[in-house]
């Protein structure tokens, strides 16, 4: 028999061709549909937020508001107070305008580089070291580790610690630009959103709990005064000093230890809310019982850490509104989202 070439019938090589052009119009149109879904993201039915509407806006405040649709929008209009629960030490996010400024971040394993990161922070444009003790700037380590930062500020106050050492450290190692705080510097970030270091001075010497930066934030019509663990010392240098600290919202000194919070000084503060960032069973008792008394003799709302857990505060052209995550028993404090404004 011939040697001949086995052929397939003819039907058959047309069956084959069809279904090859059958299946690259399926991958083609698959593949259109894949672009215009990326450059084309369909919005959310009306009432409906989206994943993005809600990104970096803490649970805690969309889980107690009865309108998470609402509360996005407002939380992202607002200028924003983050008082983060890190235990014993200080962790503050302020935001507005498009900038992140962090004024200190904890101890080690305060998980303020988590608390970021939930937040969606990309890049800091400030961080603020008030003192060199480790529950104030041993958080900060991970945070220079992981996000690019614009701008670093400390008193200028050297400390022969590792922390301090690794810290200052990891600031030279970066791009950031390092700035010495003093009494009177000022920066405008944008219309009515501001900062000014009101101590220490030039000519002031103490320990490094008084040599702490107190700085005095304007955000719209709301002052808000942060004094690291600046003491009794510091407060009557401030005192004396001229410059205004009246202001709506107060972080207590020294984690609301009977070394700050002098009656003088908040007399003269007037702070219709403060805020106390100590750890929860802390070994140093904090806050201790003559600052509680001392704030609440001036009609102060007294938010803690230890209790509250992280506190946020929005900010607008109107006033301001307080957020804990957890709320004590009463009549410890008021209910969260109350603010008192004159």
């Amino acid at each position: 028999m011939p040697n001949q070439k086995s052929a397939l019938p003819y039907p058959a090589h047309i069956a084959r061709i069809r279904y090859f052009f059958r299946g690259l119009s399926i991958l083609v149109l698959l593949g259109l549909l894949s672009c215009k879904s990326r450059e084309e993201p369909s919005a959310a039915p009306e009432g409906i937020i989206s994943r993005d509407d809600i990104s970096g806006i803490p649970a805690f405040f969309l889980e107690k508001e009865p309108d998470p649709a609402k509360a996005a929008e407002d939380y992202h209009n607002a200028w924003r107070i983050h008082f983060f629960d890190v235990g014993h030490g200080d962790a503050i996010l302020l935001q507005g305008n498009g900038y992140n400024i962090l004024v200190d971040g904890g101890d080690r394993g305060s998980g303020i580089r988590e608390y970021l990161l939930e937040l969606a922070i990309d890049t800091l444009h400030w961080v603020v070291a008030t003192h060199p003790h480790a529950d104030h700037i041993a958080g900060l380590i991970p945070v220079l580790r992981h996000f690019p930062v614009l701008n670093v500020m400390d008193p200028g106050v050297r400390h022969t610690s590792l922390t301090y050492d690794t810290f200052r450290f990891l600031v030279d190692s970066t791009a950031a630009i390092f700035h010495k705080g003093m009494a009177g510097w000022t920066h405008s970030f944008c219309d009515q959103f501001a900062m000014q270091v009101i101590h220490p001075g030039a000519d002031f010497k103490g320990g490094l709990n008084d040599m702490s930066l107190v700085i005095r934030v304007q955000m719209g019509n709301t002052f808000a005064l942060f004094q690291g663990d600046a003491e009794h010392r510091a407060e009557k240098s401030i005192l004396n000093s001229g410059f205004p600290i009246k202001s709506h919202l107060l972080k207590t000194g020294h984690h609301g230890s009977r070394t700050s919070s002098s009656d003088d000084y908040i007399a003269q503060v007037q702070p219709e809310v403060a805020f106390i960032l100590c750890g929860e069973n802390n070994k140093y008792r904090l806050p201790n019982e003559e600052t509680l008394s001392t704030l609440t003799k001036y009609g102060s709302t007294i938010y803690q850490s230890n209790t509250h857990g992280n506190i946020l505060v929005l900010i607008d052209e109107q006033g301001y509104r307080v957020f804990p995550k957890k709320i004590p028993p009463a009549p410890e404090t008021l209910l969260a989202g109350i603010g008192i404004r004159d």
